[in-house]
């Protein structure tokens, strides 16, 4: 039997379902909801399909339609997705044009500024709560607090990213430029209003962003893209523009420069002439070299 929070939790995830129902249909008539919820699953998890339609059968039910309810109940998961979706490791400008085309309501451009943001930044979706934007006079400054700086992982407890560059491509009116410029403005802008909603405000807001990102992106046909996503294309960006190991590291708030460059986006995934903030010499100085094989000080001279 279940408990009190279960059927308090189904529900409310069928009221979500509900409305979602209602806006992407325009249909008000909770009759179709079954219908429209199996088309959902080709793209969603097993997992997800089961979440959804339990739900959806606690709303049916207390709405009355008990014969719907009892036709969902049969329903099975065939159709949906095997295994996990496979995340993606990049996001190219086709890509996130086709996540534009699928936005829909105030969450999907919110998740889009953040997408933008993150490729012109490379924070990890959590480092955005206590990051701040300075203008100094050499040229706005992005202060970020490394979420990795414990035993050793990260390097040093703040890294900073220099945007002198990008703001001289705004004043010039560059285009992308200036979609970059706006959309980090806007995107920490929309942070600090979460935060304003309480302790845990950033958690919910960057909760929602992930939740209206999904569904995005399934409407969109770009499976895998997350919040972190646009963290891999930075590299790749980096990269591309010609970026030493060190200072790639640096911006991304990495001890070593190995990491970087195994487990992030390819050079080849960069994109050309993309604006890449300068980094900190102070921090690229303290990044560690990763030794190889080669390195003559595995194998110090007798």
């Amino acid at each position: 039997m279940r408990t009190p929070e279960t059927e308090s939790r189904y529900l409310k995830r069928g009221m979500n379902l509900l409305r979602r129902y209602e806006r992407e249909t325009g249909n008000r008539d909770p009759g179709g909801l079954r219908d429209w919820l199996i088309g959902l699953k080709p793209g969603i998890l097993k997992t997800t399909w089961r979440q959804y339609k339990q739900g959806a059968i606690k709303v049916l039910q207390d709405l009355g339609k008990e014969d719907l309810a009892d036709l969902l109940a049969r329903e099975g998961s065939s159709g949906c997705c095997a295994g996990r979706l496979k995340l993606r490791r990049g996001l190219p400008d086709r890509d996130l044009e086709k996540l534009q085309k699928a936005a829909f309501g105030p969450g999907s451009w919110m998740a889009l500024a953040w997408l933008v943001a993150g490729r012109a930044t490379g924070l990890r979706p959590s480092e955005w709560k206590n990051a701040r934007l300075e203008d100094r006079a050499d040229g706005p400054v992005l202060i970020v607090e490394n979420a990795k700086h414990t035993n050793g992982r990260g390097n040093g407890p703040v890294r900073h990213l220099h945007f002198r560059d990008l703001l001289l491509r705004v004043q010039a009116d560059d285009p992308e430029a200036s979609d970059i410029w706006s959309a980090l403005k806007c995107h920490l802008y929309n942070v600090a209003e979460a935060k304003k909603k309480g302790r845990d405000g950033f958690e919910k807001y960057k909760e929602a962003c992930r939740m209206a990102l999904y569904r995005m992106s399934l409407r969109a046909g770009c499976k895998g893209v997350n919040l972190y996503t646009s963290r891999h294309q930075f590299a790749a960006d980096a990269k591309k523009a010609g970026l030493s190991k060190q200072e790639t590291a640096s911006m991304m708030g990495h001890a070593s420069d190995e990491t970087a460059t195994s487990h992030y986006g390819r050079r080849i995934q960069g994109r050309r002439g993309t604006p890449v903030p300068d980094p900190d010499p102070d921090e690229v100085a303290t990044v560690r070299r990763a030794r190889t094989r080669h390195d003559p000080g595995l194998f110090p001279s007798p």
